[in-house]
């Protein structure tokens, strides 16, 4: 599912009208909905994003977030903040905003374009599971492949197949197998301090409703990683918020945003 952010009623209403004649198609198996602006000149205000976010966690399927304004960079970068990394989020040109007159075949045409594109990055980048490294916080694993979570959120020609590229490189740097009393020889990730986030631990306690989402996967209820040292030490972890000190044999549950968990 898409939903396309800030194209304005009078636009969105012709190319809802195309669509629902049959007349034009979205790309296949695409659903799409618009929140279109309710600011003064078609300006995007708060009202409007928490309308587009509240749309995108009430769904029950991975949904991208497609922007459009004419308003100016700064605007452009504390709107995106609001959906990333929490959906994916791209923007689209601000000169398609005339397309849909005379005609919205070029717009629907052009949004159809970037869809197909948005497959792609859901086939080779988004996260499938739990075991993704996407999921881990980045705010807390220590990496020097640590670019891995930017570009994940990056489109264009080759993102796709870069950011793909990395995450192989980062599984063969950080996915290591560990020996200990409990645990015979399994495979977790591993960061550059010899932090252990294992993520196979039982699921318990709920992050709120947004942070049940990174890179439009659904993270499960309960999700989080068991943090440890691979040999016991007493360690810090930097979290979103806060820091925590672990002592010796001991660990910490944080969730995929950071967060710590009791």
């Amino acid at each position: 599912m898409a939903i396309i952010f800030g194209l304005p009623k009078p636009q969105a209403d012709r190319i809802k009208g195309e669509i629902k004649k049959g007349v034009h198609v979205w790309s296949d198996g695409w659903i799409v909905h618009f929140v279109p602006p309710t600011g003064a000149k078609s300006q995007m205000r708060e009202a409007d994003i928490r309308v587009a976010l509240t749309n995108a966690t009430a769904a029950n399927q991975s949904v991208h977030v497609l922007g459009i304004t004419n308003q100016g960079g700064d605007t452009k970068k504390e709107t995106a903040a609001h959906f990333l990394p929490y959906f994916r989020f791209r923007w689209l040109p601000g000169q398609w905003l005339a397309l849909p007159y005379p005609s919205p075949e070029d717009f629907i045409s052009k949004v159809n374009e970037t869809l197909v594109d948005e497959d792609d990055w859901r086939r080779v980048v988004q996260p499938d599971s739990i075991a993704s490294p996407l999921l881990l916080p980045e705010s807390s694993f220590s990496t020097k492949l640590s670019d891995i979570w930017d570009l994940a959120t990056r489109y264009g020609d080759g993102c796709n197949a870069g950011c793909d590229r990395r995450k192989n490189e980062f599984d063969r740097i950080h996915y290591k197998p560990h020996t200990s009393k409990k645990h015979a020889k399994d495979y977790f990730w591993t960061d550059d301090a010899q932090r252990i986030f294992d993520h196979t631990k039982e699921q318990h306690g709920e992050a709120p409703e947004l942070r049940q989402w990174k890179y439009s996967f659904r993270i499960p209820i309960g999700f989080h990683y068991d943090v440890r040292h691979a040999e016991a030490r007493k360690f810090t972890v930097a979290g979103a918020i806060r820091s925590e000190n672990v002592e010796s044999g001991g660990y910490v549950n944080l969730d995929s945003h950071g967060h710590f968990r009791d």
